[in-house]
């Protein structure tokens, strides 16, 4: 329930999560890293990812690992072309 009794029209868990993960493979492009190597540094199988899409993990731990990887990565190009992003602040 939300405000006044409404009901949100929530999406559940699990599309929540594979677009989570698409968002991540996306944005690991656009700082120019592959999803292997987002994997690699935070410590899984490629295959790990994949699976989940079939199967949610128990945790997202490891997804927000991979996230962080993509936003530490994102900080480092920023700045070195001195971009200062208000969420540094």
């Amino acid at each position: 329930m939300t405000k006044k009794g409404r009901r949100m029209n929530l999406k559940p868990f699990g599309d929540v999560f594979r677009e989570r993960l698409d968002r991540i493979e996306t944005e690991a492009r656009k700082v120019g890293l592959n999803f292997t190597s987002i994997c690699e540094q935070a410590g899984i199988s490629r295959a790990t990812p994949d699976r989940w899409r079939r199967k949610l993990p128990k945790t997202v731990e490891l997804v927000e690992t991979m996230e962080k990887i993509i936003a530490n990565k994102r900080a480092e190009l920023d700045a070195a072309r001195g971009i200062k992003r208000q969420d540094d602040e």
